[in-house]
């Protein structure tokens, strides 16, 4: 899968309105996560893994995927472990579907 060229706060932009017109987001295989969103953090749970809420800060998700495009890598869960900051390392499932359930990566 590859990248829309867009910037980290454009793909934050984006993924916080899908947070707030459904409110939920699919992983690549399926999974459904429920999703809401705040200035500086989104918070999803599901994924069966999961009992309470977990959160990816803003900052992190840019960083993330402003890595992740200047890599230019094609995207799987194994391939971007390397360029996401150390606290989104259990987050690379839910960071990649929520990529993925906006077209940000196709």
């Amino acid at each position: 899968m590859k990248l829309q060229p867009i910037t980290g706060e454009m793909a934050w932009a984006i993924i916080s309105y899908n947070a707030i017109m459904k409110n939920s987001f699919r992983s690549v295989r399926g999974i459904l996560y429920e999703l809401r969103i705040e200035p500086e953090r989104l918070f999803y749970k599901g994924g069966g893994r999961t009992i309470g809420e977990e959160q990816i800060d803003k900052a992190d998700f840019i960083l993330a995927f402003e890595n992740i495009i200047l890599a230019e890598i094609d995207i799987n869960t194994n391939t971007v472990r390397d360029f996401v900051p150390n606290l989104m390392k259990r987050k690379i499932t839910p960071f990649i579907g929520l990529l993925h359930s906006t077209d940000i990566i196709k």
